[in-house]
């Protein structure tokens, strides 16, 4: 079954109650699926599915409004949250020590080496290990 929007639930359904009044014309009953519905406990099925679509809108916009006011509270504990980390760094040796969990923070991550930099480091520790004439044992 294809997706169908909210608008367009909301007018099917309003237009289906209007239709109502033509399709029970001269009858009390219709028999629908196998089951006997007067007009008015067929409406209410589709005006259950209107209100229950409005609440869905209703706690939509609520959700949102959550959101946003989490956001901003998040955005204005950042500051503490920094130095709370600075503190806690300085109480425990660095911002990498395994203690830093006791203080609700995750240990900073080694800083990686990018494979540029590695080779520029090679490089310059081999040239400093010529300068001074170290060589390995088997080179001995």
């Amino acid at each position: 079954m294809p997706k169908i929007g909210a608008v367009e639930k909301a007018t099917r359904d309003r237009a289906i109650i209007r239709g109502l009044a033509k399709l029970f014309e001269g009858r009390r009953e219709v028999e629908i699926l196998g089951v006997r519905y007067t007009r008015a406990s067929l409406a209410a099925k589709f005006e259950k599915h209107l209100r229950s679509m409005a609440r869905v809108q209703e706690l939509t916009i609520a959700r949102r409004e959550a959101i946003r006011e989490e956001r901003e509270q998040e955005a204005l504990l950042h500051p503490f949250i920094d130095a709370i980390k600075t503190l806690a760094a300085v109480a425990t040796g660095g911002a990498r020590d395994a203690r830093m969990r006791s203080y609700g923070f995750e240990p900073d991550k080694k800083p990686y080496m990018s494979a540029q930099r590695k080779l520029a480091a090679n490089v310059k520790r081999q040239e400093t290990r010529r300068k001074r004439g170290l060589v390995s044992k088997k080179k001995r």
